[in-house]
């Protein structure tokens, strides 16, 4: 925690070129990694390596390695290939890091599934009936070709995992082309139910919230904000097509909250408040806490305390309480600690 130490007890930090001198050398840490990394970004952007591709709409090489050494800063810098999206085609490029190969990669990956099957936008179309399209074309959340998009991004998300992705070979890639392709339409109709149901929702939400009653001000204010929250551009790829039968029930859930409030049947300020003063916790957990499982699930508890807060009726997924959420908060802090 060098925040809270005296500039002059700071130590100064040195990053040694190959011949052992001093390179960069700063009393921030956060900003020497982050020059340092611009340092190494223009080494790998500059090198030229004869796996890099430009323009690709088909696995047409054998196999993309790992690693690959390239030469810079006085020393050896390790660099990570990868197939790179570009929406109209996929470069193959070099990474600076395992993790930025491992996010670069899958997208790449799945644009090119993409280009290796019949048109999905088509597919998708036929499967929507005209009270959905009218709802996608009218919704001032994103555009149709986002919602389009996203419902074919993530059935091909959900089947590249289901078979084995990410691959590094052409012959693993074909084989994975092959079994995308036999299992796409079955996951694009679930994806369409769920479109077919999500898109009129939220539709119908949108217009109730614009005439909530003037003391519900707040109240709207919150369920705009989680609406936001639900349906982002992106929002089915992002949760998994596993989870959009919960999406779809806390949609329901803000809909009969949104009946309430309109009809004047209660207040929700207690409920509300509760509700926010958690997320603003565990929003503060999330600003210091890498990705774990455990606060994945924590993120779905939340939601699901709203709908025991605002629609009891829906009932939860799993047994949820302030409580419980506090619980994990703590087990939380208590793991970054």
């Amino acid at each position: 925690a060098l925040d809270g130490v005296p500039a002059y007890l700071r130590p100064i930090f040195l990053v040694l070129d190959g011949a052992g001198q001093p390179f960069l050398e700063s009393r921030d840490l956060g900003a020497l990694r982050a020059q340092l990394d611009e340092e190494v970004r223009a080494v790998v952007d500059s090198t030229e390596h004869d796996l890099e591709r430009k323009g690709l709409r088909s696995w047409d090489f054998d196999v993309l390695p790992r690693t690959v050494i390239t030469e810079g800063l006085g020393h050896r810098v390790d660099a990570y290939p990868a197939l790179a999206d570009r929406d109209e085609s996929v470069d193959v490029v070099l990474a600076m890091s395992p993790e930025e190969q491992s996010d670069l990669h899958w997208d790449g990956l799945r644009r090119l599934l993409r280009f290796a099957m019949p048109s999905p936008v088509r597919s998708l179309d036929r499967l929507l009936d005209n009270d959905t399209k009218l709802s996608i074309v009218a919704s001032s959340r994103h555009g149709r070709a986002d919602w389009y998009n996203d419902a074919i991004d993530s059935c091909l998300d959900a089947l590249m995992l289901r078979h084995g992705a990410p691959v590094w070979q052409r012959s693993a890639f074909d084989s994975l082309a092959e079994r995308v392709r036999a299992d796409f339409g079955d996951e694009l109709a679930v994806v369409a139910r769920h479109l077919a149901t999500a898109a009129p929702l939220l539709a119908s939400i949108d217009r109730a919230v614009t005439v909530l009653p003037a003391p519900s001000v707040e109240a709207k204010a919150d369920v705009l904000s989680h609406l936001g929250r639900l349906v982002y551009p992106g929002y089915m790829t992002g949760v998994g097509v596993e989870r959009l039968d919960d999406v779809e029930r806390y949609l329901r859930g803000v809909a009969h909250r949104v009946d309430r409030l309109t009809g004047g049947r209660g207040r929700d300020d207690e409920a509300r408040r509760r509700c926010v003063a958690l997320e603003a916790e565990f929003g503060a957990v999330v600003a210091t806490t890498p990705w774990s499982e455990e606060r994945e699930t924590l993120a779905w508890m939340l939601e699901e305390f709203r709908v025991s807060e605002f629609a009891q009726p829906l009932g939860t997924r799993t047994p949820v309480s302030e409580k419980r959420i506090r619980s994990a908060l703590a087990r939380l802090r208590q793991a970054s600690a």
